[in-house]
């Protein structure tokens, strides 16, 4: 999208857990933001802040900019280390991915 935030969601879901990341890409910058949860995770309300040490991240996408419609067409590759509650979570993430531009 030119001007704005391109955001791209890979992940996947059971309708009881759901993981993945998003990448947000915004002239020429991004980030990665991995994600998960459960539905016994919503009951929880009591979790801490969470903080996110970024090892290394790449984003290739095929064009500078996108329109609706669009085909967008890239790659991944990260490795960051998240802290919560005490707890340290490696992620990471390497691979190639397509998806079609809309408005949400």
């Amino acid at each position: 999208m030119v001007n704005d935030t391109l955001k791209i969601d890979i992940g996947s879901s059971s309708g009881f857990a759901w993981d993945g990341f998003i990448i947000n890409c915004n002239n020429k910058q991004f980030t990665i933001l991995p994600y998960y949860g459960s539905d016994a995770m919503i009951l929880d309300n009591t979790r801490e802040p969470t903080t996110f040490k970024v090892l290394k991240q790449s984003v290739t996408l095929d064009k500078p900019a996108y329109h609706l419609g669009d085909s967008v067409y890239g790659k991944v590759n990260f490795k960051m280390i998240e802290t919560t509650a005490g707890q340290k979570i490696n992620h990471i993430g390497y691979g190639y991915f397509r998806a079609k531009v809309d408005k949400r």
